[in-house]
């Protein structure tokens, strides 16, 4: 499944390190997340991906469409991504 996505999101409330955002950015998509301690602790925000505060909802949209207008913009955030797992592992 996550072959076929696009972006990559988790939004939820708390978390440890998110496995799934690792597993994401290894596979080369942007990660849409929320700004909770473990998914900021991976994503950068602009930089592999964005960060939107629980429960802003507009602020998720907002998100969503920029990747999704802007491929050239998922590009950087994939390469950021990429070397950002290498750097965990």
């Amino acid at each position: 499944m996550l072959r076929e996505t696009d972006i990559a999101t988790l939004v939820s409330k708390h978390e440890g390190l998110p496995r799934c955002i690792m597993e994401a950015m290894a596979a080369g998509k942007p990660v849409v997340a929320s700004n909770v301690r473990g998914n900021r602790d991976l994503v950068e925000h602009g930089r592999t991906g964005f960060l939107v505060e629980l429960e802003d909802i507009s602020g998720l949209i907002q998100a969503f469409e920029k990747l999704i207008l802007d491929r050239q913009l998922r590009i950087p955030m994939v390469i950021g991504g990429q070397k950002r797992y290498s750097i965990i592992l």
